[in-house]
């Protein structure tokens, strides 16, 4: 038995391909740079990996090492998320090329792992069935399972026989899926909605995304004090903090509306607001700002832009705030609760695991201004409680959520497939 163990553990890990539609970088959103933080670590850790993701700028070279990650970069160019019928010959062009490449390097990789379950899977999951390799799934949100193209395009796809078509799409999509080696759920939602498309539950492997402990923890109060002085933000207010690309569908507009009713008569509070909506069909950056700026609520509503640093950022506060209307699992907040702040998040995705109402946050419906204003105005009314309540935040999801523990995971999947 020893022996065998020994043997076990010397044994080579198998060469692995991850097919990604975006990667950091150039793509600076959190999916992405949590694609390279893993890739980075399976690396270090002895995984041949190389990355082959879409050559979403024009100036990025087809091929680079990045860090310790390999990548590789194809055509097209551009995004195509919103584009409707536009990006149905780039969408078919990337098919053709990725089917090309793996049929023709089969030699080069054992196991496919694919982020997203809309184009890429499909020629993942045929090739490593005809090919004799095996194949895993990570789908990055619900929405892509029963959403067959974005709502974006979508709306530019008028025409009487598209949703048959689409649904026709689906149906194909999805039992191919069923042939896929593993599927990774990062949530519960997720994992149900495997089940619900017909997936063998043996084949469903729950395996959240991770967050680097190492740069996101706690601080003491004194440290807290410090970082805000050093970042402007007023020392003594009550600081919430949002983090996440600056997009309708991350419900950004509805909590400046929100604030701006909140801070009447109430010049102890203060919101920042991390991030941009560089690359977001939805962006509304811009639109945020004026809002800002028209109403003059500069002085309780900081836009802190894209940073390379957002722990300290949310080290530095006292609450999360995340009205998103959808999502799959959301690092941000994860990043948040790990730093140990309460949250008031929409309950969407992971949101329901992580947050346990009243206790660690508040949980609140989608797309409702008065429920968000209502749970931020309790979260002022119970200030005493802040701690006791990002001390549980963290708590509960440190270990569990820790960037080693989910390395190790997908390792053991990866050993065992090749096993």
């Amino acid at each position: 038995m020893v022996q065998a163990m020994q043997e076990q553990a010397a044994a080579p890990l198998p060469r692995v391909w991850y097919l990604t539609d975006g990667f950091f970088p150039p793509i600076v959103g959190g999916l992405e740079k949590h694609a390279f933080q893993l890739s980075s670590r399976w690396i270090a850790r002895g995984l041949p990996l190389t990355v082959i993701t879409r050559k979403m700028e024009p100036d990025s070279p087809a091929s680079e090492l990045y860090g310790n990650v390999p990548i590789t970069r194809i055509p097209p160019v551009g995004i195509l998320k919103g584009k409707g019928w536009q990006a149905v010959l780039p969408m078919l062009s990337l098919l053709v090329r990725v089917t090309c490449r793996l049929f023709t390097n089969a030699d080069s990789y054992e196991i496919i792992l694919v982020s997203g379950v809309r184009i890429l899977s499909i020629p993942a999951v045929v090739l490593s069935r005809l090919l004799g390799k095996r194949c895993v799934i990570k789908s990055e949100s619900p929405v892509e399972l029963w959403e067959d193209v974005s709502s974006q395009s979508r709306e530019r796809m008028q025409f009487p026989g598209v949703a048959p078509l689409l649904r026709a799409y689906r149906g194909i999509r999805n039992v191919i899926l069923r042939r896929a080696d593993r599927l990774v759920a990062i949530s519960a939602e997720i994992g149900r909605q495997y089940l619900e498309i017909g997936i063998d539950p043996a084949r469903i492997c729950p395996i959240p995304n991770g967050v680097n402990t190492e740069l996101f923890h706690p601080v003491p109060a004194r440290e807290k004090k410090q970082l805000r002085m050093a970042l402007g933000f007023p020392p003594e207010a009550a600081v919430f903090i949002f983090s996440g690309r600056l997009a309708r569908t991350k419900g950004v507009m509805t909590l400046a509306r929100v604030w701006r009713r909140l801070i009447q008569g109430r010049p102890d509070i203060h919101l920042v607001i991390v991030g941009s909506g560089k690359s977001s069909v939805d962006d509304c950056e811009a639109e945020l700002k004026e809002y800002v700026r028209s109403n003059r609520m500069e002085a309780q509503l900081s836009l802190a832009g894209e940073v390379d640093d957002v722990h300290r950022y949310l080290q530095s506060a006292d609450v999360f705030v995340f009205p998103t209307d959808f999502e799959g699992f959301s690092l941000a907040l994860v990043e948040a609760m790990v730093c140990g702040l309460p949250a008031v998040c929409t309950r969407s995705g992971a949101a329901c695991e992580l947050i346990r109402d009243r206790q660690t946050g508040r949980l609140i419906e989608p797309k409702d201004a008065e429920d968000l204003q209502a749970a931020l105005e309790w979260m002022l009314e119970h200030r005493d409680g802040w701690p006791k309540m990002g001390k549980a935040a963290h708590d509960s999801t440190a270990c569990r959520y820790s960037m080693d523990r989910v390395v190790n995971q997908y390792l053991e999947l990866f050993a065992s497939l090749a096993g």
